[in-house]
């Protein structure tokens, strides 16, 4: 595929991806789009920048309906380097109830676990955090 092509596919994607979160966003009345710092050494930057090394060195686990092309992919936190696409996102299902009440991001295991999204780039990638963990949260928006 030539890089232009390429660029294209990718801009479509990553559009796309951004299109499905806004979606997402509106079905769920609890949901919130927010935007948070992700500074040198935060939690969420290292899980993102294992995300784009695991897909860069061609390491991450995927349903057999992902490509070369670029096009909206899913991950998540506990299943690190697993991408699926949308019509195999079942994958991603938590099989242990226990793992629905446990943050992804401290390991505490608590009742306050709450289900995120970020966009990197054409993947939705979801995350459990528990509260303290999202006082902590340094938003771009105040």
């Amino acid at each position: 595929m030539n890089t232009t092509a390429y660029n294209d596919q990718m801009h479509a994607a990553c559009s796309e991806a951004a299109a499905q979160m806004t979606a997402m966003a509106a079905i769920e009345p609890d949901a919130e789009i927010s935007t948070v710092a992700t500074p040198v050494g935060s939690w969420l930057r290292d899980q993102r920048a294992g995300v784009i090394a695991c897909w860069e060195a061609d390491t991450a686990t995927t349903c057999q309906h992902v490509t070369g092309a670029p096009q909206v992919l899913f991950g998540a936190a506990w299943k690190p380097g697993h991408l699926v696409c949308n019509s195999c996102i079942i994958q991603l299902k938590t099989l242990n109830p226990l793992e629905e009440k446990t943050c992804d991001q401290c390991g505490n295991v608590t009742e306050d676990v709450d289900t995120h999204l970020t966009i990197i780039g054409p993947i939705l990638y979801a995350y459990g955090q528990c509260a303290a963990c999202r006082a902590n949260e340094i938003p771009l928006h105040a």
